[in-house]
């Protein structure tokens, strides 16, 4: 799937293909909220809810890998070179 045919579809189905078809990469916290990112196939979706009632808030879609900048301070590159 691409990023345009994504966008089109509704927020049920863009939420169903993110968790379902997506791979689950990493989660951070901004503003009290927990976000989630995903992969799929080629660009990126972030999820944003509410940590105390699971409501999801917000989401976003993206391509450009620098938006992926807030989460490589969670990377550990340790032994990946031994």
């Amino acid at each position: 799937m691409k990023l345009s045919d994504f966008n089109i579809l509704d927020l049920d189905e863009q939420l169903d293909a993110t968790v379902y078809d997506g791979d689950y990469v990493d989660t951070r916290i901004e503003n009290g909220m927990n976000v989630l990112l995903y992969q799929v196939d080629g660009f990126y979706v972030e999820i944003f809810y509410h940590p105390t009632t699971n409501v999801i808030l917000r989401h976003r879609s993206f391509s450009c890998t620098n938006e992926l900048s807030p989460y490589l301070e969670t990377i550990h590159l340790e032994g990946l070179l031994d």
